[in-house]
């Protein structure tokens, strides 16, 4: 049963949009995207879940995962580029480096505010965290559809 839902979830037919999309998606990450579905999951605020098989499907398990990668790629980069520092210096920078506020203006920088589906006014996204959890979701899924490497590189 598990096997067909994943098979419903990726099996479906490119459309002129899922086109567009995928062009999107390279042009933003650099590279071609094996698993189209993710990136859409991504953009679903758990406000108005995607419906797929009868399986309402959010961007917040992709979030997690995604902020959890992120985090992994900062902590990576920080510990090569000061190799001499403490812990608590490494965890305060990557904290001011991954907030909610830096995620937010990344994620409107690369026009994800124009792709989250939710049902909250413009003025609610802007305040809550939706955007940020979008940027989150999208590193989850270039992840799980590219690799660590990619996501990165992308990062």
């Amino acid at each position: 049963m598990a096997l067909k839902k994943l098979l419903s979830l990726i099996g479906k037919k490119n459309t002129a949009s899922d086109k567009e999309f995928k062009s999107w998606i390279k042009t933003t990450t650099g590279y071609s995207p094996k698993n189209i579905s993710l990136y859409q999951q991504a953009f679903y605020h758990s406000s108005v879940p995607m419906k797929r098989s009868g399986t309402s499907i959010t961007n917040e398990r992709l979030e997690f995962l995604g902020d959890a990668i992120l985090g992994a790629i900062i902590a990576d980069h920080l510990f090569k580029i000061y190799p001499y520092k403490d812990e608590g210096f490494l965890t305060q920078l990557r904290s001011k480096i991954v907030n909610g506020q830096s995620l937010k203006e990344l994620s409107i920088k690369f026009g994800f505010d124009t792709l989250l589906k939710a049902t909250l006014s413009k003025d609610e996204k802007t305040k809550s965290s939706a955007y940020g959890d979008a940027f989150e979701a999208f590193i989850g899924a270039v992840y799980l559809d590219l690799g660590y490497n990619r996501t990165k590189k992308f990062v």
